[in-house]
C-alpha cells in the first residue's frame, strides 16, 4: 500500500510539471508566471474576507509560445481605477504581477503581466467574463485559445470583476520540405579506408599482401530551418527532406528524415549521422613474385555540400485540418561517400641487393598515411624502388675571390679629318664592338651525390666584377674520371644609348675611341658549399673546392682627343692616311692609340711641332699668339737693362 502510494504521488508531480500550478497568498505582493514554453491556461481564484484580497491558483500549457518574453516595464493601473490592457500584437500572456495596497477602508492591486511571442495565428477574439464580486473563480480555455488581454472594473468592495480577451490559435507545422535549388558540392575529393603492403626479397618466390579491413565512414545530414510567421516545427518528429532533384549525387536518395537537434530562437537544427561499412565480405589479395613489393589500398569518393542560401517549399498541416505550402530559405550540410575503388600495384626490385631494410622501411611507412591521395600514394610506392639519388642544386663560394686586371680592349675607333680653316667638322663612334664574358668551373665528383645538367652558383657580394645579382647558373660542358666541367658565355653590349661625338674647327683632325678594362679570374682553389637535395625529400650540405676561371669586362669607358694643323698644307692627304690607319688599330692599348694620333700631326717636322692638340673639353692654343709674345716679353726685358 504504501508503495502504492509513492508511485501516485510521484505520478502528480510528474502531471503537474506538465501542467505548472501557481498561487499567491493573499494580503501579499506575488509574481506568478509560466514556465519556458508555456501559457496561462487556467484560472481559479476565492476571495478571502480576512485581507480582503485574492487567492490565485494559475495553471500553465505546453505549447504555442516562444521564449521571446517581456514584462511590462509599468504598471498598468493605479489603485482603485479600472483598466483594459492588451499584449502587443502577436503575444500572448504567460505571467502576472502585483502588489498589494494596505489602505485602512479598501484593498486593491497594482498589476503587470508578462507577454510571449507567439508562432500560431490568432481568431475569433472575444471577451469574456470570468467572475462577480467576491465569488469563485474556475476558468478553464479550450486547448487551441489563450490570453492576449485582460480588463478589470473595481468599486467600494475590495474587488475587481476580471474579463479575458481569449483567442483561438491556429497552430501550424512543416511536415515536409522540397528543396528547389540545385545544389553543387563544396568538396569533391578521395578518402583513402584502406592500405596494406608487403614485402619479399627472395628470388622468383611468391609473396602476398592482403587487405582484409577498411575504415568505416559517416555520412552527415544537417540542416538549418528559421521558423516562419504563419509555422512552426514539431521538434517531436523528423523532418521529411525532398532530395530527388536537388543534385546529381543525391538521385539515389528520393527523401530523407532528419530528426531535431536544438534550436536558438527562430533557427532550428536538424542533423543526423549515419555510420557505413565499406570493407567487403572476402577482402582484397594481391600476389608477386620476389624481390619486390606489393600495395593494396581502397579508397572512396567523398563529397561535401555545405549551402547557405538553398530555396526550398515547406509543406504545412494546421490542428485545425488546413494545409498551406510557403517558400523560405535555409541552410545545409550534407556529406556522402562513394562504394569503395581498390588499387593493386607491385613492383619489382632491380637486383636483391636493392631489397633491403631501407626499403622495407619505405613501403611500409605508407600504411600510416591514410591523410594523402591515392595518387600520392602510389607515386610514393613506386618511389621506394627506385635507388636513392641525390643531386646538388646550388653552389655557394664561401670566400670573395678577385680578379687581376689584365689588360685594356678597345671596342671603338672613329676618327676624321677637316682641311677648311675655321670650318666645323665632326667625329662620331656610334656602335662598339661587344665582348663575350665566359665562365669556368671545374668540380670534383663526390659518392655523396650526382650533378644535373647546369648549377646554380652563388658567389660573395664582395666578389668584384663577376656579376649582377650574387648568382649565377653554369651549364655543365663536360666530365671526366673525377671531374666536372661547367662552362657558360654570354656577350656584351659596350655601345653607349646615345653613341660619342665631338666636334671641333680645320683645319684638323679629332679621334673619338671606347675601350673596357679587362679582368681575369684564375683560382685553382675556390672554396665552395653544395647544397644537395634527394629524390627521398632529404637535403644536406656538403663542402670542397673548385677551380675557377673566368673573363670580366667593365663598362665602356671613351676618349675624345683633337688637333688643329699649324700649317694649313700640313692638312693632306698624307695626314688622313696617317689619321685613318689608326681606326684598324684596336689590338693597341689606348695609350698607344694617342700617341699615334699626336704623331700624325708631325709628318713635316719644323722646327717646333706642327700641331696643337687638346681633349674635346679642352682650350685650343693659340701657337703664333704665343711667340710674339715672347719675343715681346724678351724685347722689353733688353730695353730695361
Amino acid at each position: 500500500m504504501k508503495h502504492f502510494i509513492l508511485v501516485f504521488m510521484i505520478c502528480i508531480i510528474l502531471l503537474q510539471g506538465n501542467n505548472a500550478d501557481l498561487t499567491n497568498r493573499p494580503g501579499r505582493d506575488f509574481k506568478l508566471e509560466c514556465p519556458k514554453n508555456q501559457y496561462l491556461s487556467k484560472f481559479q481564484s476565492t476571495y478571502d474576507y480576512l485581507f480582503y484580497d485574492r487567492k490565485w491558483t494559475l495553471n500553465c500549457r505546453q505549447g504555442i509560445v516562444t521564449d521571446k518574453c517581456e514584462w511590462t516595464s509599468n504598471f498598468v493601473n493605479n489603485f482603485y481605477g479600472d483598466f483594459t490592457w492588451n499584449c502587443p500584437e502577436g503575444e500572448i500572456i504567460v505571467g502576472i504581477s502585483s502588489i498589494y495596497s494596505l489602505n485602512h477602508r479598501h484593498k486593491d492591486r497594482r498589476f503587470k503581466f508578462k507577454c510571449c511571442k507567439t508562432d500560431s495565428v490568432p481568431s475569433e477574439c472575444q471577451w469574456w467574463g470570468i467572475n462577480n464580486y467576491r465569488v469563485l473563480i474556475d476558468f478553464e480555455l479550450q486547448s487551441n485559445r489563450a490570453i492576449d488581454g485582460v480588463a478589470t472594473e473595481y468599486i467600494d468592495y475590495s474587488d475587481r470583476v476580471w474579463k479575458l480577451n481569449i483567442c483561438k490559435y491556429k497552430t501550424c507545422y512543416v511536415k515536409k520540405m522540397t528543396i528547389l535549388s540545385k545544389i553543387s558540392p563544396s568538396v569533391n575529393d578521395s578518402t583513402i579506408i584502406g592500405i596494406s603492403t608487403s614485402q619479399g626479397c627472395s628470388k622468383d618466390a611468391k609473396f602476398q599482401t592482403l587487405l582484409d579491413d577498411t575504415d568505416k565512414v559517416t555520412e552527415i545530414t544537417s540542416f538549418k530551418t528559421t521558423k516562419g510567421d504563419k509555422f512552426t516545427f514539431d521538434s517531436t518528429v523528423p523532418l521529411t527532406i525532398k532530395l530527388s532533384d536537388a543534385s546529381d549525387i543525391l538521385k539515389s536518395e528520393s527523401e530523407i528524415t532528419v530528426p531535431f537537434e536544438k534550436s536558438f530562437g527562430n533557427a532550428w537544427d536538424w542533423h543526423s549521422s549515419a555510420e557505413r561499412e565499406t570493407t567487403t565480405s572476402t577482402g582484397k589479395s594481391l600476389e608477386y613474385n620476389g624481390p619486390g613489393g606489393g600495395l593494396l589500398m581502397a579508397y572512396i569518393k567523398h563529397t561535401k555540400f555545405v549551402n547557405s542560401d538553398i530555396d526550398v517549399e515547406y509543406e504545412i498541416h494546421c490542428n485545425d485540418g488546413s494545409e498551406l505550402t510557403e517558400q523560405g530559405k535555409i541552410s545545409l550540410e550534407i556529406e556522402r561517400y562513394s562504394q569503395p575503388f581498390y588499387v593493386q600495384k607491385h613492383e619489382k626490385f632491380n637486383s636483391v641487393n636493392d631489397c633491403t631494410e631501407e626499403s622495407y622501411q619505405c613501403i611500409h611507412s605508407l600504411n600510416g598515411k591514410k591523410g594523402a591521395t591515392p595518387n600520392q600514394i602510389s607515386k610514393e610506392f613506386h618511389e621506394c624502388f627506385v635507388p636513392k639519388r641525390c643531386e646538388a642544386k646550388k653552389m655557394k663560394m664561401l670566400y670573395a675571390t678577385n680578379p687581376y686586371l689584365d689588360k685594356a680592349k678597345i671596342v671603338g675607333i672613329s676618327t676624321s679629318q677637316g682641311c677648311s680653316k675655321d670650318a666645323r667638322f665632326e667625329t662620331r663612334l656610334d656602335n662598339t664592338d661587344k665582348v663575350t664574358e665566359t665562365t669556368s668551373f671545374v668540380t670534383e665528383k663526390s659518392p655523396n651525390f650526382d650533378f644535373g645538367s647546369s648549377l646554380n652558383i652563388e658567389f660573395q657580394s664582395s666578389t668584384l666584377h663577376f656579376g649582377d645579382g650574387g648568382q649565377i647558373n653554369v651549364p655543365f660542358k663536360s666530365s671526366f674520371e673525377k671531374s666536372w666541367d661547367w662552362y657558360s658565355s654570354k656577350t656584351k653590349e659596350t655601345t653607349s644609348s646615345a653613341g660619342q661625338s665631338l666636334q671641333y674647327t680645320g683645319p684638323g683632325a679629332a679621334l673619338v675611341m671606347g675601350y673596357v678594362q679587362y679582368y681575369k679570374f684564375d683560382n685553382p682553389n675556390v672554396d665552395v658549399e653544395y647544397y644537395v637535395e634527394c629524390n627521398d625529400g632529404s637535403k644536406f650540405t656538403e663542402r670542397g673546392t673548385v677551380k675557377l676561371e673566368a673573363e670580366r669586362f667593365s663598362q665602356t669607358h671613351f676618349v675624345q682627343k683633337h688637333g688643329v694643323f699649324d700649317y694649313p698644307e700640313d692638312c693632306n692627304e698624307e695626314s688622313y692616311e696617317c689619321i685613318r690607319a689608326i681606326n684598324g688599330n684596336k689590338v693597341l692599348e689606348p695609350a698607344e692609340i694617342t700617341k699615334q694620333f699626336e704623331n700624325c700631326f708631325n709628318l713635316n717636322p719644323r722646327d717646333g711641332p706642327s700641331y696643337r692638340y687638346s681633349y674635346a673639353a679642352g682650350v685650343h692654343h693659340q701657337k703664333k699668339a704665343l711667340i710674339i709674345m715672347v719675343l715681346l716679353i724678351i724685347a722689353v726685358m733688353a730695353l730695361i737693362h
